[in-house]
C-alpha cells in the first residue's frame, strides 16, 4: 500500500483526497463510498470492515458522528474527534495507508483505505 497522494498523478489524487476529507467532515457517507472502486476496501488497523461501495457507505453510516477531521495527504497521518455517545467525544489519531488506482476514465479511486489508529485520551 502506498500513502495517499504519493506516486502517479499526485495532483488529481490530492484533489480526490481533499474531497474525501470534506465528505468525512460533512458526514457524506455516499460521497466517501463513491471515491472507492466497486470492490474497494475500508479497513481499520489492517482488518477489513467493508468491501464494495454499498457496504462502505452502510458501514460509515452506522458508525460514530465525526466532529472534526483532518489529514495530511503527503505525510499520511490523520486526526479526528468523534462523538461516540451524546456528549462523549473521543480523539483518534494515526496513520493512513491508501492504494489509489486510475479508472479507465482517468479518475483516481481508492482501492483500499486503511486507518492505523493510536487512540488518544477521552475528553
Amino acid at each position: 500500500l502506498g500513502l495517499a497522494g504519493c506516486g502517479g498523478d499526485g495532483t488529481r489524487q490530492d484533489q480526490q483526497a481533499e474531497l474525501f476529507e470534506r465528505y468525512v467532515r460533512e458526514g457524506n457517507h455516499f460521497g466517501v463510498a463513491a471515491l472507492f472502486t466497486e470492490d474497494g476496501v475500508w479497513a481499520v488497523n489492517g482488518v477489513e470492515a467493508a468491501r464494495g461501495r454499498k457496504a462502505i457507505q452502510q458501514h460509515l453510516a452506522a458508525g460514530r458522528k465525526v466532529k472534526s477531521y483532518d489529514h495530511d495527504v503527503v505525510g499520511g497521518v490523520f486526526q479526528e474527534q468523534v462523538e461516540v455517545a451524546p456528549g462523549r467525544v473521543v480523539e483518534t489519531q494515526g496513520r493512513l495507508e491508501a492504494e489509489w488506482v486510475q479508472s479507465e476514465g482517468g479518475r483516481w479511486l481508492l482501492k483500499r483505505w486503511n486507518r492505523v489508529t493510536a487512540a488518544a485520551p477521552e475528553r
